[in-house]
């Protein structure tokens, strides 16, 4: 039980931090997307290569 209690709380700490990124990304994208279709594609690419 000890054991399954701290994996929980691992889990619980990666996922605030993907919720954040996550947040930025977005963000990113609408701003990019705006100025030209082509180059938001090429940015979308880069931002989940760099995410991985």
């Amino acid at each position: 039980m000890k054991k399954r209690m701290k994996k929980k709380k691992k889990k619980k700490k990666k996922k605030k931090k993907k919720k954040k990124k996550k947040k930025k990304k977005k963000k990113k994208k609408k701003k990019k997307k705006k100025k030209k279709k082509k180059k938001s594609f090429v940015s979308a690419n880069e931002d989940e290569a760099l995410e991985f």
